[in-house]
This record gives structure tokens, C-alpha cells and sequence, in this order.
């Protein structure tokens, strides 16, 4: 096989693009341990930098006539509204429109192209883009959302439109959220750099159906003071769902919240949803911050996925958080500094995951403290959780039961590898304050340099086979 040759914005560097040659997935950002590495000594607690992450191909070529804005029509808008299907309006190097109303399209199979230095600025607190028609791609454009003019603009707003391409776009100073969408489907939000921004860069809610997030180089939320993500996808409302979600290859500076957080919230469980070898750094102190959160979900891949704490100390969140959802694979994560939550959380496998020095303690956390709630059935096996910086209170893994009538059975902590610094806190801790605890299962694990190994709860639950040295 010939290699494919791309043009790779590093985030290290000022802004340049490489060309480099690719056979292989990008990213790989993910767990890559040895299992049967030696426990007793620390792991290199070094992050990873941040990958270096392509632009997508050029927009595929429509067949139909092409108008440039500024010679053969005056303006954006009169483009969108005289082309006929397959047309292509074309913004020409270093043109400049200030949007106050914002550009319809309603029409379908049109293509809006930027050439360098093409720019839209909001002139107004309104939306630049309104989609609501079928297969229209945006690509290449500049979008200003006018915050350092007083202005609270959204970027993109698409509403219940199907087959739509934004690609390489680059969004700045937007106060609102930069691609908003309401319903849709096959939508593609791929090589696109998100700066600047106080609200979500992409925010979706109530039936979406097939949406691709990757390979955006990258997505600055750092400024966020308030609740929000970098990519949140909502059902939102009674009736609705997400579903079919690749969230892929993407660089994310997170700020308040979530670098992504996908949930029912009021709405169906989202389904099918993969979250893979994406890069989430803490760009700001907000205290209330974490990596990837998914709430009520049904059937989720969590795979090759980084999370870094880059020096900041005030996070409340996990740096992957599962809540009241069912079927999910969380493998092969990195997360430095975060540990990773099951909060009433069923028939889950927890594996091959690397935690370094989580923040507070806890390495991976399984509870249930709302009653007749459940986190049973899960499997947590060939973790790896090392403690190289002492924590108050030191727990690798922590199974809570402590809710009436609450089901914390059936779960399966196994083979994993936990590793301390210093001979304080807990490896393992089973925990039944209220509710049932039963079958569960704790095995062959590698338990190393804790005051304590293992602390049993009253329960009847089996140990067998654990290494505590």
C-alpha cells in the first residue's frame, strides 16, 4: 500500500501545517501498557503531547455552475438565493462580509467555499449561518462572531437538516455556541479550529441521527466561566434521540464542564455512540471541570481517549464519567490526573485503562447512593492506577453500596494492577452502607505499597487469588 499524504496541523507549534506521510490511525493516544509489566515500580507520569491531526479532504466538486461573491453577485445571501441545485458559491481570497441578518439556506446540493483570508463577521447578536435545506457544505470560511464588538452571535445553527458538511472552517470569538444544531442528520463536522470561544463549540439536541466530530485540530473552550463542553450532543426532550455518534481525533482545550458530555438528559437514551483517540486538556482552573461524560446511554465505545489535568488543581469531575447508563466498553484510556466514575452504572466493561495520580484519590469509582438505583454487572479488569504524588485519601478502586434497596451485585473487579507511592490509603474498598451486596467478585489482582489491601465490606462477595505486597 502507497502512503496517502496529508497536511497535519501540529497544536505544539505557531500554526503551521506539516506534511508528513500516514499509513496508520491518528492519535493513538491511548493506553498502550505491557500486562504483565512489573507493579512495583512507578510508571512515567510524562503526558503525551497533543497529536498532530489533518484537515479532511477537499469537499467533493459540484457538477453545477460556481459564482463568486463580490464580481458575479453582491453579496453571500444573493448567491445562496439565485444558485440553482449543484452550484458552489465562492468567497475569493480576502473578502469580507459583516453578517447582520443571518444568511438562509434553504436550498439544497449548494457548496459555500472560502479561498484564504476569506472571512463572515457577525454585525449583529444573531446566528452567521441558518441551514435548513439538504446537502450543503460550508468549507475553508472564517467565521468572526463579532464578541470583541459587543456582539453575541452563534456561528452555525442547523435546523432539521440532513446531509451537512462543515469542513475547515475556522470559528472565533463567538459568545454562543459555534455550531448549534437542532435535529439533523448525516452531518459532518470534520478539520475545523474553534477558538476563542464562551460557549460550547458544538452543541446538538433532540433526534440527531448520524453525526461525525473528528479530526478538528483544534477546539479552545478555555474560556468557558460557565456550564458547558467543548462537543455536547442532548437528547434533550421526551421522544427524541441521538444516535449513531462518532466523536473521533480531535484536540480539545477544555474550560468549565466537559471536554464532551452526551446524555439523555430529559430525552430517549443516546445510542451507539463511539468517542475515540481524542485529546482533552485542561486549558483553565474553573473547579468545576472533567474529561468525557455520558449520562443515560445506551451502547457506548470509549476507546483511546486522553485526558490531561495539566497542572490544575481545582476539578470536581472524573475524567471519564458514567451515569445511569447500560452497555458501555471504556478501554485502552489514558487519563492524567482525573480518575474514572460509574454512578449507577450497569453491564459495563472498565479495561487495559492507565489512571495516573487522581485528584482526590479515587482511581475508579462504582456507587449507587440513590435508592432502588444499581451498578451491577460491570467489569473492571486490567486497570492500571499508580500514585506518584501523595493523595489525602488514597483508594484504587471503590465499590459503594449506601442507598436503601439500592442493587450493587454482580460486578467483577479483576487483574488489575495498582500501584502506590507510599504505604497509606486503600487499594481495594467494598463498601456496603445500605442496599445489597452480593456476587461480586475480586480476584487476582496486583495490589502494591497500600496501608491497605483490601477492605471488605459486610457482604458475601468472593476474594480470591489478590497479590498485596
Amino acid at each position: 500500500m502507497g502512503s496517502r499524504y496529508l497536511r497535519f496541523f501540529d497544536p505544539g507549534s505557531v500554526g503551521d501545517w506539516i506534511l508528513v506521510s500516514v499509513l496508520a490511525p491518528l492519535c493513538g493516544c491511548g493506553a498502550q501498557l505491557n500486562k504483565s509489566m512489573n507493579t512495583t515500580n512507578s510508571s512515567p507520569n510524562t503526558v503525551p503531547a497533543p497529536p498532530s491531526i489533518p484537515p479532511v479532504n477537499n469537499p467533493p466538486t459540484r457538477s453545477g455552475p460556481s459564482y463568486t461573491v463580490g464580481i458575479d453577485v453582491p453579496s453571500l445571501q444573493a448567491c445562496v438565493n439565485s444558485a440553482v441545485p449543484e452550484s458552489t458559491c465562492i468567497l475569493p481570497a480576502g473578502f469580507l462580509e459583516y453578517v447582520a441578518d443571518a444568511i438562509d439556506i434553504s436550498a439544497s446540493h449548494i457548496s459555500i467555499e472560502c479561498a484564504q483570508g476569506a472571512s463572515l463577521t457577525a454585525e449583529a447578536s444573531s446566528r452567521i449561518f441558518i441551514i435548513t435545506g439538504t446537502d450543503i457544505t460550508i468549507a475553508g470560511c472564517d467565521l468572526n462572531g463579532g464578541l470583541q464588538n459587543g456582539f453575541s452571535s452563534y456561528g452555525i445553527a442547523i435546523r432539521d437538516a440532513h446531509s451537512v458538511n462543515i469542513f475547515n472552517n475556522t470559528f472565533h470569538d463567538f459568545a454562543n455556541v459555534a455550531i448549534r444544531i437542532t435535529k439533523g442528520s448525516n452531518l459532518d463536522i470534520e478539520g475545523n479550529r474553534f477558538m476563542a470561544l464562551r460557549d460550547n463549540a458544538v452543541y446538538g439536541e433532540m433526534d440527531i441521527d448520524t453525526i461525525t466530530v473528528a479530526n478538528n485540530p483544534l477546539t479552545d473552550v478555555s474560556q468557558r466561566t460557565d456550564w458547558g463542553a467543548g462537543v455536547a450532543l442532548h437528547s434533550a426532550s421526551p421522544g427524541k434521540t441521538v444516535r449513531n455518534v462518532t466523536i473521533s481525533n480531535n484536540f480539545i482545550e477544555n474550560g468549565f464542564s466537559f471536554c464532551v458530555e452526551i446524555g439523555a438528559f430529559g430525552g430517549n437514551p443516546p445510542s451507539n455512540i463511539s468517542l475515540l483517540n481524542n485529546y482533552c486538556r485542561q486549558g483553565s482552573d474553573t473547579g468545576d471541570h472533567g474529561g468525557y461524560s455520558f449520562e443515560n446511554t445506551a451502547g457506548i465505545v470509549v476507546r483511546g481517549n486522553l485526558y490531561d489535568l495539566h497542572g490544575t488543581s481545582q476539578a470536581t469531575l472524573p475524567g471519564i464519567e458514567l451515569v445511569l447508563g447500560t452497555q458501555a466498553a471504556v478501554t485502552d484510556n489514558s487519563l492524567y490526573g482525573l480518575g474514572l466514575s460509574l454512578d449507577r452504572q450497569s453491564a459495563s466493561e472498565i479495561s487495559n485503562n492507565v489512571i495516573h495520580d487522581p485528584l482526590g484519590g479515587i482511581g475508579v469509582y462504582l456507587g449507587a447512593n440513590v435508592a432502588s438505583s444499581a451498578v451491577s454487572g460491570n467489569v473492571v479488569t486490567e486497570n492500571h492506577i499508580f500514585y506518584s504524588v501523595d493523595q489525602p485519601s488514597e483508594t484504587g478502586i471503590w465499590l459503594q453500596c449506601n442507598a436503601g434497596n439500592a442493587d450493587c451485585s454482580g460486578n467483577q473487579i479483576e487483574g488489575n494492577f495498582l500501584n502506590s507511592s507510599d504505604i497509606r490509603g486503600v487499594g481495594i474498598s467494598i463498601q456496603r452502607d445500605q442496599g445489597i451486596m452480593q456476587n461480586n467478585s475480586i480476584t487476582r489482582n496486583t495490589i502494591s505499597q497500600f496501608k491497605t489491601c483490601i477492605k471488605h465490606g459486610s457482604d458475601s462477595n468472593a476474594y480470591r487469588d489478590n497479590n498485596c505486597n
